[in-house]
C-alpha cells in the first residue's frame, strides 16, 4: 500500500496521500473525510482524509442556499445537543455542556456559533485521500501488541516489532495483523487500540503507558471471544491484566472544571471499542435542494420582503382583499395619475343614485351609466383587490417563520412549489427534443407504448380512473429535476445530536454528540471541504385532490373551516402550523402519544407516506434499489416529488419503465398497484400497527433517502386502521384517505 512521506533534506515536504477510485456519491458519504474502510478482499485498514477537488459546478446561488442550510442544521444541533433531557431520554448532564462538545472549534467565535462562509470550500467529489489507520497490529501467534507512531516510518517501525517478542526475537513467528478495532467517542475522536491509557487525577490528565507492577512497556492482546468484555491486555514480563478502557482526551480537557467539581460521570469520557468492519463509527451529514435556474420567486422569502411574500400567499391561496374606503381608494389612483378618471367615476355615482330616485327616467340611460360606472371598476381590480390578502395569523406566521426550520417551512414549501411550477409544470420547454413535463393522463409518444389508436384510448382512460380511486388531481412525469446533494460534516457512535449511555445498572444518561467538519483541504486552501453533486435525474410529481384531504380531514375529527369567502386548504395549513413540533430532529414526533392531532401533520404523514408507496412500487418495477430515490414535499399544495438520484447517466429509467408497464387492461401498473389494497399490507401486520403503521417490511426508506429519517409515516393514513405513534388519541383513524378517495370517486 502506497503511504504518504517526507522527503529528505534541509527542506521537509510531505507529499499528498493517495487518492481512491469511487462514484462521486461513495466519495462524498461512505468514504467523506474521517470515515474508516478496507479495501476490497478485507485488506488494509484506511481513513478517508480531505484532499483537493475541482470546484462544484453550482451557481453562486446555490452556494448561498447551502450556506443557509449549513447554519441552521449547526445552530439547531448545538441547541439539541447541548439540552439533554428534552428528547425523552432518561436525563441530563450535572454539569452544563461546553458548546466545543456540540460542534466543531471552526463553527465557534468564542463562546457563541458563527457559522461563516468564507471557512468553507464548494467542492466537486472526484477524489478523495486515505491514510492506512489504526497503525495498531497484533501477532497472530502470541497476540503480541505492537503501535507504528507515523505512517511515513511505518515499515522501518515494523522491521523492529519481533524484538519485542516475550519469545525472543530468534523464535518469534513475526505474522502480523492489522487490528480493525479502534477506540471512539461521540466528541469524533479515534484512537487506535493500545493497551496505554490516561486518567484523570489532582486537576491533570496523567497517561500510563507502562505496566503499573513493573514498569514493562510491552503487552499481549487476549482475545477470548467477539465480545470486547472479554478482551484485555495482558504484561509479558509479570501477566498483570489491563482492560481495553480508554479516556477522551479532548473531553477530559474540556470538563477539567467540572471534574474538580466532582459533576462528571466516568461513562461522558469513556471511550468505545468499534469493529468498523462491522458497527458504524462515522455517519456523513449534509442535505439536498431543487436548483431553480431563475427562482425569482425564491427572493421573497429575503429579510425585507415580508409585505410582498404576504401578498404572494394571499393571492396563492385566495384570501379575498381587503375592501377600501373611498379615500383609500382615491390615494391609490392619485398615485398612478388617474385622479381624473376617479373624478368622472365619482360624478357618475353621484349621478346615478339621482336619477335612481326621480321618476320617468328611461332604463336605456340608467344602463348606461351602470357600465361605465363597472368599467372602471373592473379596470382598478388590480390597484383594489389586491390590498392585503391576508389574515392576521398569515401575516403573523410570515414573520415569525426566520425561527423556522427551512426543510419543514410551509411558506419556504409554498414558494418553492410557484417556482416549480413555473420552471417545470408550466414551462413547456423540452430537452432533447422531449417535453420537460409530461401529464401521465396525457403522456407524450415517448411514455406511451406503441398501441392501436383504441388501446391507448382505453390505457388513458383507465389511468384516469385510477388517478380519481386514488385521489390525485394531477401526476407527472417531470424529466430533468436539477438537485444538488452535498455533505459537509461528520459524528461518530451517532446520526444525532444526543447519544444514551448506562452509567449504573439500570440508569441512563444522555450526552452531547460533537457535530466535526471534514478536515480542512491540502494545497493551502484552508478551508473545510463541502462536497457537492449536482444531478440531472427523472421524477414524478403529483398533486392530491383538495376536496378529498378535506373530506378525510373531516372524517377524521380534523375538519377545518375555510371562512367565507373560502381560502384554499394550503392557507389554513400555513396559519396552523406547529412550528414548535417541527425541530429539526422532529424530536416530538419520536415520543409515542406525545403530539395533539392536528391537520398540518396528519396531511405531512399523509404525503409523506403515498411518497414512500410510490417509491416502493417504482423501486420494485424499475429495479432501482430504495437508496436511489429520493423525495421533496410540498405541503400547503397537497403536493411531493419522488425523484431518482444518482450520477451516473440518467437511461431515462423511470420513463422507460411507466411505458413498459402501461396496458389497456389496467392502465399503468404502478397506479395499478398503489390501488390495490394488499399492497399496503406488511409481513409484520400486528407489529407494525402497535408501532405506528410503518417498519421495513412496508414503507420505511434508507434513512439516506427520507427527508424525515423516517418519521412522519403511518400506513394508518392511507387505510384507516390504527393510528400514527405520536398521535395523543387512543380512538384509530375512522376512515383512511384511499377509503375516502374511492368512496368520493363512486359517487355520481
Amino acid at each position: 500500500m502506497k503511504k504518504p512521506h517526507t522527503t529528505s533534506g534541509a527542506e521537509q515536504k510531505v507529499e499528498p496521500p493517495p487518492t481512491m477510485q469511487r462514484s462521486r456519491t461513495q466519495l462524498a458519504t461512505a468514504y467523506a473525510p474521517g470515515s474508516l474502510f478496507t479495501f476490497e478482499g478485507g485488506q488494509g485498514a484506511c481513513m478517508s482524509v480531505s484532499t483537493r477537488n475541482e470546484p462544484a459546478p453550482i451557481k453562486p446561488s446555490t452556494e448561498l442556499q447551502i450556506y443557509e442550510q449549513i447554519k441552521e442544521y449547526v445552530e439547531s444541533w448545538a441547541v439539541r445537543a447541548r439540552n439533554p433531557g428534552n428528547g425523552g431520554g432518561s436525563g441530563p448532564l450535572k454539569h452544563e455542556t461546553p458548546l466545543d462538545l456540540c460542534v466543531d472549534q471552526s463553527l465557534l467565535n468564542g463562546h457563541e456559533i458563527e457559522v461563516s462562509v468564507d471557512k468553507f470550500a464548494f467542492m466537486d467529489a472526484t477524489r478523495m485521500g486515505y491514510v492506512p489507520f489504526p497503525l495498531s497490529f497484533v501477532c497472530r501467534r502470541c497476540g503480541l501488541h505492537r503501535t507504528a507512531s507515523d505512517v511515513g516510518r511505518v515499515d522501518d517501525q515494523a522491521r523492529k516489532f519481533r524484538e519485542h517478542c516475550p519469545n525472543g526475537a530468534s523464535k518469534c513467528a513475526n505474522d502480523w495483523e492489522q487490528l480493525d478495532v479502534v477506540m471512539v467517542h461521540w466528541s469524533g475522536r479515534i484512537e487506535p487500540l493500545t493497551p496505554s491509557t490516561r486518567f484523570w487525577t489532582q486537576d491533570k490528565i496523567v497517561p500510563a503507558d507502562n505496566c503499573r507492577s513493573c514498569g514493562n512497556k510491552d503487552f499481549v492482546l487476549r482475545r477470548n471471544s467477539a465480545s470486547f468484555s472479554d478482551w484485555y491486555f495482558v504484561c509479558t514480563k509479570c501477566g498483570m491484566k489491563r482492560d481495553i478502557l480508554q479516556k477522551d482526551e479532548f473531553t477530559l480537557q474540556r470538563l477539567t472544571p467540572h471534574l474538580v467539581a466532582n459533576q462528571v460521570e466516568m461513562v461522558e469520557v469513556n471511550m468505545e471499542p468499534v469493529s468498523y468492519r462491522a458497527s458504524a463509527a462515522f455517519y456523513s451529514h449534509g442535505d439536498r435542494l431543487i436548483i431553480f435556474s431563475k427562482g425569482d420567486q425564491l427572493e421573497l422569502l429575503q429579510h425585507g420582503r415580508e409585505e410582498d411574500l404576504i401578498q404572494f400567499l394571499g393571492e396563492q391561496y385566495n384570501y379575498p382583499g381587503k375592501q377600501l374606503t373611498d379615500a383609500e381608494k382615491e390615494d391609490k389612483l392619485r398615485a398612478v395619475g388617474k385622479e381624473a378618471d376617479w373624478k368622472t367615476y365619482c360624478d357618475s355615482r353621484t349621478t346615478l343614485a339621482m336619477m335612481e330616485k326621480m321618476q320617468g327616467v328611461p332604463a336605456e340611460g340608467l344602463a348606461a351609466i351602470r357600465t361605465v360606472i363597472n368599467q372602471y371598476e373592473e379596470q382598478w381590480t388590480q390597484y383594489f383587490l389586491g390590498t392585503d390578502r391576508a389574515s392576521p395569523q398569515l401575516r403573523q406566521r410570515v414573520y415569525e417563520r426566520s425561527d423556522y426550520i427551512r426543510r419543514y417551512d410551509p411558506i419556504r414549501m409554498a414558494v418553492e412549489h410557484k417556482a416549480f411550477a413555473e420552471e417545470k409544470l408550466l414551462s413547456g420547454g423540452t430537452v432533447s427534443g422531449k417535453l420537460v413535463c409530461v401529464p401521465v393522463a396525457a403522456p407524450d409518444v415517448h411514455l406511451m407504448p406503441t398501441l392501436p389508436a383504441a388501446d391507448k384510448q382505453t390505457a388513458i382512460r383507465e389511468i384516469r380512473r385510477r388517478l380519481d380511486l386514488l385521489g390525485f388531481a394531477d401526476m407527472r412525469l417531470i424529466r430533468n429535476l436539477e438537485l444538488c446533494e452535498y455533505t459537509f460534516g461528520y459524528t461518530r457512535v451517532s446520526a444525532l445530536p444526543l447519544v444514551e449511555r448506562e452509567k449504573t445498572k439500570g440508569n441512563k444518561v444522555e450526552m452531547p454528540v460533537r457535530l466535526n467538519l471534514f478536515g480542512r483541504t491540502d494545497g493551502g486552501q484552508a478551508k473545510h471541504p463541502v462536497y457537492c453533486i449536482k444531478q440531472e435525474n427523472e421524477a414524478f410529481y403529483v398533486r392530491l385532490k383538495e376536496e378529498v384531504v378535506l373530506e378525510w380531514l373531516r372524517v377524521n375529527g380534523m375538519g377545518v373551516d375555510l371562512g367565507t369567502p373560502p381560502i384554499d386548504l394550503g392557507g389554513r395549513l400555513i396559519e396552523e402550523f406547529p412550528a414548535s413540533t417541527f425541530s429539526r430532529f422532529l424530536d416530538a414526533y419520536r415520543r409515542e402519544k406525545n403530539v395533539t392531532r392536528a391537520p398540518y401533520p396528519y396531511v405531512y404523514t399523509l404525503l409523506h407516506t403515498i411518497a414512500h408507496q410510490l417509491i416502493g412500487i417504482l423501486s420494485e418495477l424499475s429495479g432501482l434499489d430504495l437508496g436511489s430515490f429520493g423525495e421533496h414535499l410540498f405541503v400547503p399544495d397537497q403536493a411531493f416529488l419522488v425523484y431518482r438520484r444518482g450520477t451516473t447517466m440518467d437511461l431515462g429509467n423511470l420513463s422507460s419503465m411507466w411505458r413498459n408497464y402501461t396496458d389497456p387492461a389496467y392502465g399503468n401498473q404502478v397506479l395499478d398497484k398503489m390501488v390495490l389494497p394488499e399492497n399496503l399490507r406488511c409481513g409484520s401486520e400486528t407489529v407494525c400497527l402497535m408501532r405506528g403503521g410503518a417498519c421495513p417490511d412496508c414503507i420505511l426508506l434508507p434513512e439516506t433517502s427520507c427527508l424525515t429519517r423516517n418519521e412522519l409515516l403511518s400506513r394508518s393514513v392511507l387505510t384507516g386502521r390504527g393510528l400514527p405513534s405520536w398521535d395523543d388519541q387512543t380512538t384509530p383513524l375512522a376512515e383512511g384517505f384511499y377509503d375516502v378517495s374511492r368512496r368520493l370517486a363512486a359517487a355520481p
